[in-house]
């Protein structure tokens, strides 16, 4: 016998249920509000456990892969998409504890692209855009120059570290080019993002919460608060992971409580970014957070939010976060922070850019400036600026892949046409994307995750036209009708 109960429910005119209303429909709204939150939380916990039992990261680590080859062969592109946003979260945490002394120390890029591409060719939909395929297809000639070395396994590293980023890059842009980002995508997303940055976030804070002495020398990153691992990719990590939080901030649908607990989740990774002295992570957020921020400014419609975030999150860190590093690290924070050097990196770009005068064409190959650099720092170190690597080692192709770079990225915002919400998630990407590759090269996926994201569309239900009179580029404006067959989330 039917339920009496679900029976009456339905509209005996369209034969659908109703909207829930009264307290089904507050519980219901709690409950896809508290989800996330319990996913975030319990990586938390993640972290906790792999400190007592490290194999515990590398199962996490294939797990991680298998379910994405899974959902490849299985699952919409939207879903595909959360394990890359999950992956580039993950990666530094994966390096904290060493999965990288058993899977390949690119493996969050090379997974990336083996989950995105192997979607694409299931999905039929393995089309390229143009200026991402030609970006790293311009790559590809220096490497010639590597053949003659007669160290096989040395050179398939120099081409691992150094072009597998590109690689990802053009299979993200790929699969999102194909891809419709509505505000439940969006946030899933993000949170996606979020739950493995919470992991490294909760080693950094372990690790000087046990440690009988602290010690917060200013001149240089401080590996106790990044949990032992390299400070310049935890601050990294961390900073992405608190962008992922303003996004969610400014242009989702959370209130309340979660606007709250989002507030303070990204506090709490301001703080622990902050804390490594390494100040990459945290300018990284800034700029990209300022290109949200802007756009959101101009929106009618998130204009006050925007605001209120901006003034609320001001007050919390100018008032209570800064005194308390300040007091922690006896000052030495301040310092740091207001120091201008650029720890050598400027002698490793002015290096590369030599090397690009007295090699033009080709450049010397990819990984093939080591000894260049060690001649202008007195020591062995990796380039970490993408854009004079590119020119040091591809030449003048490198100068066009930067070109097409840049010409992809700008394009892909303007696709967005008039949609401000659009434009500002198009633009905070970007904007880490290509700041990340001026001072940390392409050492994690994330950079190729985000740039490669600008080429989705982004339908967050929050359109607000420019005003009428002011000249818009029409041809974008709908991009669905421009690109009839871009997948659709189911």
């Amino acid at each position: 016998m039917a339920n009496p109960a679900s029976t009456s429910s339905i509209d005996q005119q369209t034969g659908r249920i109703p909207p829930a209303t009264g307290y089904s429909a507050e519980y219901a709204r709690i409950r896809s509000f508290a989800g996330p939150f319990v996913f975030i939380a319990l990586h938390a916990a993640l972290a906790l456990t792999v400190v007592r039992v490290q194999q515990v990261a590398i199962l996490h680590a294939g797990l991680v892969l298998a379910v994405g080859l899974w959902w490849a062969l299985t699952k919409p592109v939207e879903q595909v998409a959360y394990v890359g946003a999950y992956i580039a979260g993950a990666e530094v945490f994966w390096r904290m504890n060493g999965v990288d002394t058993v899977l390949p120390w690119e493996f969050g890029k090379y997974s990336t692209a083996a989950i995105f591409g192997l979607a694409m060719v299931r999905s039929r939909t393995n089309r390229i855009p143009s200026l991402a395929l030609f970006y790293f297809l311009l790559l590809i000639p220096s490497t010639l120059q590597l053949i003659p070395l007669t160290d096989l396994r040395a050179m398939l590293n120099d081409l691992s570290f150094n072009l597998s980023g590109a690689l990802a890059l053009m299979v993200c842009a790929g699969l999102c080019s194909n891809l419709t980002v509505r505000a439940e995508q969006f946030e899933k997303l993000m949170v996606a993002l979020i739950a493995p940055v919470t992991a490294i976030a909760t080693l950094a804070a372990r690790s000087i919460l046990v440690s009988s002495y602290r010690s917060w020398g200013a001149s240089a990153s401080n590996f106790l608060a990044s949990a032992g691992y390299g400070p310049n990719q935890v601050s990294a990590a961390l900073g992405l992971g608190l962008v992922a939080v303003w996004l969610l901030l400014v242009y989702g649908r959370y209130r309340g409580l979660a606007v709250l607990s989002l507030m303070a989740l990204g506090l709490w990774f301001l703080a622990q970014a902050l804390l490594t002295f390494s100040r990459g992570g945290a300018a990284n957020a800034l700029v990209a957070a300022g290109a949200g921020l802007f756009h959101a400014l101009l929106h009618p419609k998130l204009r006050e939010r925007a605001i209120a975030l901006l003034l609320v999150g001001f007050l919390a860190s100018s008032m209570l976060l800064i005194p308390k590093l300040e007091t922690l690290t006896a000052d030495a924070l301040g310092i740091r922070f207001r120091s201008t050097s650029l720890t050598g990196r400027e002698e490793l770009a002015q290096a590369e850019i030599q090397v690009f005068r007295e090699h033009p064409l080709m450049g010397v190959g990819p990984g093939q400036t080591d000894q260049y650099l060690a001649s202008a720092v007195g020591h062995r170190s990796a380039t970490h600026t993408e854009y004079t690597r590119l020119l040091a080692e591809h030449g003048l192709l490198g100068l066009a892949a930067i070109i097409l770079l840049l010409v992809m990225v700008w394009r892909n915002y303007q696709k967005a046409g008039d949609d401000l919400a659009a434009r500002g998630v198009i633009a905070t990407s970007l904007v880490w994307g290509l700041a990340f590759m001026a001072h940390s090269a392409m050492r994690l996926a994330a950079p190729s995750l985000l740039i490669g994201l600008t080429a989705a569309e982004f339908s967050l239900g929050r359109k607000q036209h420019r005003p009428a009179g002011k000249a818009t580029r029409g041809l974008y404006l709908n991009r669905r009708a421009a690109h009839p067959n871009r997948l659709q989330p189911s």
